[in-house]
Formats: C-alpha cells, structure tokens, sequence
C-alpha cells in the first residue's frame, strides 16, 4: 500500500518541461536588441525578439512556428503584422489573431 501511494505521489510531481531554447540569434535577426521566452496561458511557448528601436518584434511560436514580423508606430502603440497583433502590458504580451483569438502570455511560467 505505501508502495502504491509513493508512485501516486511520484506521478504528481511531474518535472516542468525545460526552458525554450533561442530561436533567433544576433546573426540571424539583425538589429536584435531584447529576446523573451514566454509562456502562454493556453499552454504554448513563443519566442519574441525586440529589434531596432523596439518599434519592431518577431514572433515565433514554438517549437516550429513560422516567425511573424510586427510593427508599432511609436512607444505604447499596438505592434501590428498581416495575421497578429500584439499589445504589451508589463510582463505579459496578448496576442490576437486576425479571426479574433487571443493568446495571453508571460515572461515566466507562472504568469506573473
């Protein structure tokens, strides 16, 4: 019975999975100025590279997501691209497609 519970217990304590690697490096994203891994409420990860004058970001959903180019008009201003758009507040980033879904995520895994 002890033995039973210890695998019951051990089968709660799963490891999280590890940190995303880097998508993008200086050598491939010129201009890069600020990487972010985050963790999205709905369980997915993106890469988000700031660039240049941080008017600019590219969004790569992980693992193997195509990147997508966004851009703002100035500070504070909503980050626009073909399909997505991007508003940062603090720590976290909502994205929203096109159809009008929406992607909250987080600079760690706890969303906060």
């Amino acid at each position: 019975m002890i033995a039973l519970a210890s695998l019951v217990v051990g089968a709660c304590n799963v490891a999280p999975s590890p940190p995303a690697e880097a998508v993008h490096n200086e050598g491939d994203m010129p201009g890069l100025i600020a990487q972010r891994m985050m963790y999205c409420d709905d369980g997915s990860r993106v890469d988000v590279d700031f660039m240049g004058d941080g008017l600019r970001m590219a969004v790569t959903w992980l693992p193997k997501g195509k990147t997508e180019l966004l851009s703002a008009g100035t500070t504070g201003d909503e980050y626009r691209g073909t399909t997505l758009r991007a508003v940062v507040a603090g720590g976290s980033i909502a994205f929203t497609r096109a159809g009008g879904d929406i992607r909250i995520c987080h600079r760690n895994a706890e969303g906060k």
